[in-house]
Parts: structure tokens; C-alpha cells; sequence
């Protein structure tokens, strides 16, 4: 298991990870809206040579590598103003991984 405390979001654009050394990584969202419930969270595991793109609002987790060290190209909003909303969970959040769980 994973264990989490907290998730964000991007209320005024949407984010990009582009991974650059072809290494999987794990992806973990909830539906943008209210701030997440454990149950909604949805957990991946992306494969290395395919970024991934959150749209505006919805929730994930900051970049979760598999390799013990990574880098990836982030694509994000310039401009003025707050871009991130942080939720804290009261309690920390266990998520069970299953390897099946490609995209």
C-alpha cells in the first residue's frame, strides 16, 4: 500500500508531466469538485513513454516516481494569481496499488 496526506489541484489551467527517462510512474487522482474523499481516489500506473495531462480542477497527487531517481518536463500556467489549492486529509490515506491498473 501507498500511503498519502494530502492531494492538489490547478484551478486556472491544467498541468503536464512529460516523463524524460522512459521510467513508469504512478498517477493518482479524485474528481475535481469538493475536496477529495478517500474513496474517490483512482490510482495508475503510466507506463514510461507517455505523459499525462490533468485538466483544470481535478485533484491528483504531486508526481509519485517508480525509479529512485527521475525527471520529467512540466508543462504549467504562468501568469498571476494562485494556481494550486492544497487538501490536507485528517488522517492518513492508505491506497492499495494493482499492478493491472495500466493506462
Amino acid at each position: 500500500p501507498l500511503t498519502i496526506k494530502m492531494m492538489e489541484r490547478h484551478p486556472q489551467g491544467s498541468q503536464a508531466f512529460i516523463p524524460l527517462k522512459g521510467n513508469q510512474f504512478l498517477i493518482l487522482v479524485a474528481p475535481a469538485g469538493d475536496p477529495p474523499a478517500p474513496k474517490s481516489l483512482k490510482a495508475f500506473i503510466a507506463r514510461g513513454d507517455q505523459g499525462i495531462n490533468y485538466h483544470i480542477g481535478v485533484w491528483h497527487h504531486p508526481i509519485l516516481c517508480c525509479a529512485q531517481q527521475d525527471d520529467f518536463l512540466v508543462v504549467d500556467r504562468e501568469g498571476a494569481g494562485n494556481n494550486c489549492d492544497e487538501y490536507f486529509f485528517a488522517e492518513d490515506v492508505q491506497i492499495q496499488l494493482d499492478p493491472s491498473e495500466y493506462i
